[in-house]
């Protein structure tokens, strides 16, 4: 049926994504791919990842995130959110309660 002919084209696209980044050498986070597997050893269907047949829901964006922090720290270490330094304060490090409502409360009313 039509659902068929649509995953079967996405397939061919992420296929054609996986070809391409292979070629020109570079990382791919092959999401199709992912979910279809993940779909089958769960028994559920793939739109258990999709919010209406095509934007990801809840755990099609949990899938794609693990996914591209995986790829980022094995192809891109040095961007390893875990191991990058902070170079502003941490928002609990930036100041205690009394003193960011007092800031806050300041800024609204000088504007």
């Amino acid at each position: 049926g039509p659902a068929d002919r649509c995953c079967e084209g996405t397939r061919l696209y992420a296929d054609a994504v996986r070809t391409l980044a292979e070629e020109l050498r570079i990382p791919c986070v092959d999401l199709w791919t992912a979910m279809e597997t993940t779909a089958t050893s769960t028994n559920t269907p793939l739109d258990s990842f999709l919010w209406d047949g095509l934007h990801l829901n809840a755990n099609g964006n949990d899938l794609l995130f693990n996914l591209l922090l995986q790829a980022i720290k094995s192809n891109y270490p040095e961007l390893n959110p875990d191991s990058m330094p902070f170079v502003v304060p941490g928002h609990l490090d930036f100041a205690n309660l009394d003193e960011l409502t007092h800031m806050l409360a300041h800024s609204t009313k000088s504007q």
